[in-house]
């Protein structure tokens, strides 16, 4: 073949969407349209089967290949899932430790806090990290990927979700073909709270400065194996909403005339027994503003299924179905992402949880009230107590975000924010430069650009 004709051969890149949140923060951003529009790359995008449907629906852009995976247990052989636990629970982070406490304290298992607790010491060698790996890597089920590489023979793998374990399957492939592969985390807790990065990509991409100084001092990567691009999916929001505030408020029966607080739910995930969802909705429910309640799209709230909304507020309950019985796997779409992007910008305060809900409501600027208490009296880890893991220790010692460990705190948060919303702005500047990425509305183009240098394109 003439070097013309090999030059003028698309490069092609892989690209994972097996968690929810990535149709979201990748694809639905400009990061698929900018590499789609290139005429010297082809994108293959992997899915889970039972979505494929719904990919090709929102996703069928030129240049671009939609493949459908059935990977019902990745973890599926005893060394590969050992490899897992291990590398999730002797992390040498606050949130680790308290992750792994959890065990013992929730679910009583008791010798495996012990294990993991005797194991971290060892795990702070990096030569045993590296071990690790390489055990993983030897062990782990090979060949779920192999028929598409030898079908495409691709230039790049770029995994989204680096510490999900179907892109360290991919990863893994990747090394045995001597494929390039780039890596990226899906949230800013993602690096601090999930354990170790089993499979080390060549390059790693990061959405902020705060994500590459954890990648640097937790996970053995190289500065200058690492590249920020900002938030994808905050492009949209440096934007700002098309909606205007009387549409938006129109759309969800609100009176424009009126303030309005929006509030995201907890959810079961963080709480046993969760009854403080409830009872926090009661206490705004008392309130003369409306709220925005958002539900979590892939956490249940089982003891707020069938409640109807109180007369102040409106329900947004997002996220696409796939399986009627199985939450933890809907999708985001970009209405849902539109619908959060308007009750945010066009709020007066925001109310929430352990959510990323906090650093979106801190991108605009917004006033942000964190509900810490309960409806009764609660042991530490019986109760959310997620303020002390790495992630939202910063902020709230920062004062970006206010912590209301009582009701009484929290109402008087509320009232004190909706008087004067310019408390603590300086705070939320300094997180906000922290946390939000390169706010110049060009993060999707950026990363589709710098992957199109690295496939060679």
């Amino acid at each position: 073949m003439s070097r013309d004709k090999r030059a003028n051969i698309k490069k092609t890149v892989f690209i994972s969407s097996f968690h929810p949140f990535i149709s979201r923060n990748i694809l639905a951003t400009d990061v698929l349209r900018f590499l789609s529009e290139n005429g010297n790359v082809r994108v293959v995008l992997f899915v889970l089967h039972y979505k494929k449907d719904y990919f090709e629906k929102h996703f069928s852009y030129p240049n671009v290949i939609i493949e459908s995976i059935a990977m019902p247990s990745p973890s599926g052989n005893f060394a590969t899932l050992a490899c897992k636990r291990i590398s999730k629970f002797v992390h040498h982070t606050a949130s680790v430790r308290l992750e792994r406490k959890l065990k013992w304290k929730q679910e009583g298992k008791f010798f495996y806090w012990l294990g993991m607790f005797a194991l971290e010491p060892l795990f702070r060698f990096r030569f045993m990290r590296s071990f690790l790996r390489f055990i993983d890597f030897h062990t782990a089920y090979k060949g779920r990927f192999k028929p598409y590489f030898e079908k495409y023979n691709p230039n790049l793998i770029f995994a989204t979700d680096l510490l999900n374990e179907r892109d360290v399957e991919l990863i893994h492939e990747s090394k045995r073909y001597a494929v390039p592969a780039y890596g990226m985390v899906r949230s800013w807790d993602n690096l601090t709270l999930h354990g170790l990065v089993r499979a080390m990509p060549d390059h790693l991409v990061t959405a902020t400065y705060r994500l590459r100084d954890d990648a640097l001092r937790f996970h053995d990567f190289e500065n200058k194996n690492i590249t920020v691009v900002g938030i994808p999916h905050y492009d949209k929001y440096f934007r700002g909403p098309k909606l205007s505030r009387d549409e938006f408020f129109k759309k969800i029966g609100f009176d424009p005339a009126k303030k309005m607080i929006m509030h995201a739910v907890i959810g079961d995930q963080y709480i046993p027994d969760n009854d403080t969802d409830p009872y926090v909705l009661g206490i705004l429910s008392t309130m003369s503003e409306q709220v925005y309640v958002r539900f979590a799209p892939t956490i249940p709230t089982r003891q707020l299924q069938g409640q109807k909304p109180y007369p102040n507020m409106y329900f947004d309950k997002p996220g696409v179905v796939f399986r009627d019985d199985v939450e933890g796997d809907r999708e985001i779409s970009i209405e849902d992402d539109d619908n959060l992007m308007c009750a945010i910008y066009y709020s007066d305060v925001v109310s929430c949880g352990p959510s990323s809900i906090a650093l979106d409501g801190v991108f605009f600027d917004k006033p942000v009230v964190i509900a810490g208490f309960h409806s009764r009296p609660r042991g530490y880890f019986e109760g959310d107590h997620r303020w002390d893991y790495n992630h939202y220790a910063h902020p709230v010692a920062l004062g970006a975000i206010r912590l209301a460990k009582t009701k009484e705190e929290y109402i008087s948060a509320l009232h004190n924010y909706m008087k004067d919303p310019s408390q603590d702005k300086e705070a939320r500047k300094e997180f906000r430069e922290a946390c939000c990425g390169i706010m110049d509305g060009k993060s999707g183009e950026r990363l589709a650009k710098f992957l199109i240098i690295a496939s060679g394109a």
